[in-house]
């Protein structure tokens, strides 16, 4: 078997893992054509993406478990943080229920003057009877009732350039200009199972380690909006985390683009992965994720 890339070695936990991510896949063509993914109808035959992924070489993932604290959103791009678990999930109150308490978790976090925008939320699964559609199809990902399959290649969900072409999209070209010069933005994605992650957990890796030249900025277009994702290229030196066991009270919250260009981190690259020691018998991972933009004082 192939040697794990080093991370940490000396700590290692009994609950680390090791798994192959899937990657960018360079192409000579990209330096003339932009790659792109269509999440929106297309004729039958066009392809909906003109890039493909490949799988690295084999990474540790370091568990957090205990020791949540030491990672931080400026630091690593990422944090853990406690709160109460809410109520049985219901797709018809997420906008009048969930929507507001994601707000409340944030002001708390960022302070009682931070203003959150939420443009839009996600529900995942690993069950395949609920999200079995094929994989080649175009899926309507505007329809709120449609779980999505957990993520299976490592990408931010923002690029620089597309984060604040979101600002300008969601509040207007003068509310967002006003905001963008005079307090800092973010785009904050409130990550929380629905109950505890037995498989399929989310995979966080430092944004420190992941340069903006390891990353390839990938055109994403829907029918209402075209934004831009980056995507990592395999390297060596990132550095990769998971929280076994996360349960619906411990809330991630992931950074995909921060205007503060001083810190560590300004984004956090993200997948998610088959754990090697999950039980048989292991609840399929059902997760929500909200995605905000996050606009504070520091």
């Amino acid at each position: 078997m192939q040697e794990p890339t080093a991370h940490d070695i000396d700590e290692a936990s009994e609950t680390d893992e090791q798994a192959r991510f899937k990657y960018f896949k360079w192409s000579h063509k990209f330096t003339s054509e932009k790659p792109y993914v269509l999440l929106t109808e297309v004729p039958d035959g066009f392809p909906i993406a003109n890039f493909t992924n490949e799988e690295g070489c084999l990474e540790v993932v370091k568990d957090i478990r205990g020791h949540e604290e030491q990672y931080d959103l400026d630091r690593h791009g990422f944090a853990v943080c406690t709160y109460a678990e809410f109520g049985s999930f219901d797709f018809t109150r997420i906008d009048s229920d969930y929507i507001p308490s994601v707000h409340d978790i944030l002001k708390n976090e960022f302070g009682p003057s931070t203003e959150v925008i939420t443009f839009d939320w996600r529900v995942r699964s690993s069950d395949n009877t609920k999200t079995a559609y094929d994989p080649d199809a175009y899926i309507n990902i505007a329809d709120p009732l449609l779980y999505l399959r957990p993520a299976e290649s490592v990408h931010v969900d923002q690029s620089t350039e597309s984060a604040v072409r979101r600002a300008l999209f969601h509040l207007g070209e003068e509310k967002a200009k006003a905001l963008l010069e005079s307090r800092r933005f973010r785009i904050i994605n409130v990550w929380r199972p629905l109950s505890t992650v037995e498989d399929f957990p989310i995979a966080f890796c430092d944004g420190s380690t992941c340069e903006a030249a390891d990353m390839v900025a990938v055109d994403s277009v829907r029918s209402s909006f075209v934004g831009e994702s980056w995507h990592p290229m395999f390297r060596k030196n990132y550095r990769w985390y998971y929280l076994s066991e996360q349960a619906n009270s411990e809330v991630l919250l992931l950074k995909m683009h921060d205007s503060q260009k001083d810190v560590r981190a300004r984004w956090c690259p993200h997948t998610s992965f088959k754990l090697s020691k999950a039980r048989p018998n292991a609840r399929p991972r059902e997760s929500i994720e909200v995605r905000n933009l996050v606009f504070t004082d520091s």
